[in-house]
């Protein structure tokens, strides 16, 4: 993912996942969250992949594990339940119809 960053040439290791995810072809579901820095490599991977069935979705207030990240709750509870949110929006995706027939 070149934005931001000069002179890095992402292909040049096996370790680089924004080089990786061009070769997902089947059926990929991205999801950034917010409460850490994660997220910004969701959008990327998600413009990358080579998939023609690619969504991408953000859970406002998430962990890397997906949890809440309480400490950025400006009130609590304002994020509600991140890992009921994220694994609900996995379910319907997972779900739909025709994906993996």
């Amino acid at each position: 993912m070149p934005d931001g960053f000069k002179n890095i040439d992402f292909a040049s290791n096996q370790f680089s996942p924004s080089e990786s995810i061009k070769g997902v072809t089947v059926p990929l579901l991205n999801m950034g969250m917010t409460g850490q820095c994660e997220y910004l490599n969701a959008e990327g991977f998600h413009i990358y992949a080579a998939s023609n069935d690619t969504d991408i979705a953000f859970v406002d207030g998430a962990t890397h594990k997906i949890a809440t990240c309480l400490e950025c709750e400006k009130y609590p509870g304002k994020f509600g339940h991140t890992m009921m949110t994220a694994y609900d929006y996995m379910a319907g995706w997972l779900e739909k119809k025709g994906r993996f027939l």
